[in-house]
């Protein structure tokens, strides 16, 4: 049974991605689990193999009750494992429940089921390093994801490095294995991170070739060759930032339009695709001035909004998008429902924003520009006194950037200025 649940997941992968194969592979794996009683030695290795497969089909299909049931046979294999392991299962199934506790994580926000994840996964890399590399990989690949999604939530660079440290010590195991693609995948996305944060043009430069290097090795119609692109996009859209040009943005969008067309309406990864697009085409428009760009951008972060549930730590950055662009679009069209519910969304955004986050002073800045709006458009003095405390919390957060700094200065001097004129008239 055993090796034709390997066939049947190496078919859906590999031989035109049809959902029967896997679902197929989850039932006979669901029946082993009965044949296998309590106190069986085989028992915690097939619960084991649901959890992985059902955490598969949650990551590629989305829904829920796969990642929950993946959690709920994680543990259960964790219970029937015995302490003293001969064959190493016990680091590898506490590995897999910490990665599917940081994917709740992902979906829910709780940070109890991150502080969980990170117990699992700390705990599995510290047991006696397994046989083979395969489940090395697989614990250091785990920890790594980890370690992102804390840097993400409290931005501290060390939880960063410490991701990267752990790819490149996967990658050095063994640079052919099977599980190359995923570790290259993260260990792009993280030097991509650190770019963003540190500003080494190096880590950028290494990402894009990485990711390059994985989707010319994952032909069209592969399951996670979506994934892959949804990255190279992102980074492609980064190094455009930096120096302009537009094969670059043309290609990401290109890229994700793909992805969109072929991904279910429950992919987990068409949220972040549809954020990525959006902001290729608001990059686009900033240079080409195409009201169809913005507009199609604005479409693209309402509908993610749409696909996230509450919780989601991808609900800050939507909404801050969203409110960025139809901020755009007032500034070009004046309607004024646009700047207000711009100001509405940057307002959601901020309250569920943590201080260290870095897209908080993103945030902020572009609130006060809401509120300088409000201001020249009505001519309120309490919306030009927001403008002027938005742009100045902006300037107090140390993740702010330079080039973020330089616009808040920029922006508060403009605030200054015109409330300097009103305080003239009015005397």
């Amino acid at each position: 049974m055993d090796s034709l649940v390997t066939c049947l997941k190496t078919q859906y992968q590999y031989c035109g991605n049809h959902p029967r194969d896997f679902e197929e592979a989850i039932l006979f794996l669901k029946g082993a689990v009965l044949l296998c009683p309590d106190g069986s030695p085989t028992r915690p290795y097939v619960l084991k193999r649901l959890g992985n497969n059902l955490m598969v089909w949650f990551t590629q299909r989305g829904g829920k009750d796969y990642l929950m049931g993946a959690i709920s046979y994680y543990r259960k294999a964790l219970e029937a494992v015995p302490p003293a392991d001969p064959r190493s299962e016990r680091a590898e199934i506490m590995s897999g429940l910490g990665a599917c506790l940081q994917a709740l994580y992902r979906e829910n926000g709780l940070i109890q089921h991150l502080d969980e994840a990170m117990k699992w996964l700390r705990t599995a890399k510290l047991c006696p390093p397994p046989t083979d590399h395969h489940t090395r990989i697989y614990i250091l690949n785990n920890l790594a994801l980890g370690l992102e999604s804390r840097h993400h939530l409290y931005n501290r660079s060390e939880d960063n490095n410490e991701a990267i440290r752990c790819l490149r010590e996967a990658l050095s195991l063994n640079p052919d294995h099977l599980r190359m693609a995923d570790v290259s995948h993260n260990l792009a996305f993280y030097l991509q991170s650190r770019y963003l944060q540190l500003g080494d043009l190096q880590d950028l430069k290494e990402a894009i070739r990485l990711l390059r290097r994985i989707v010319d090795i994952h032909p069209p119609g592969h399951p996670t060759r979506s994934q892959y692109l949804v990255s190279l996009s992102g980074c492609l859209r980064t190094w455009h930032t930096l120096y302009g040009g537009f094969e670059e943005t043309d290609e990401a969008i290109q890229h994700l339009r793909d992805v969109l067309s072929v991904s279910p309406p429950t992919a987990p990864q068409r949220p972040s695709a549809l954020n990525t697009l959006g902001n290729c085409l608001a990059s686009r428009f900033t240079e080409q001035h195409s009201e169809q760009d913005l507009n199609d951008s604005i479409q693209c972060h309402r509908e993610a909004l749409s696909l996230l549930p509450p919780g989601s730590p991808m609900r800050t950055t939507t909404l801050g998008n969203l409110g960025i662009g139809l901020c755009a679009r007032y500034l070009m069209a004046k309607i004024t429902r646009d700047l207000d519910e711009a100001t509405e969304c940057l307002l959601k955004a901020l309250s569920i924003c943590p201080l260290e986050d870095s897209t908080r002073p993103m945030i902020l800045m572009n609130l006060g520009n809401c509120f300088q709006s409000h201001y020249d458009l009505r001519g309120t003095l309490q919306s030009l006194q927001d403008a002027i405390h938005y742009h100045r919390e902006t300037l107090s957060l140390p993740s702010a950037r330079d080039m973020t700094q330089l616009y808040a200065l920029r922006y508060l001097s403009r605030c200054l200025i015109a409330l300097y004129n009103q305080n003239k008239f009015a005397t």
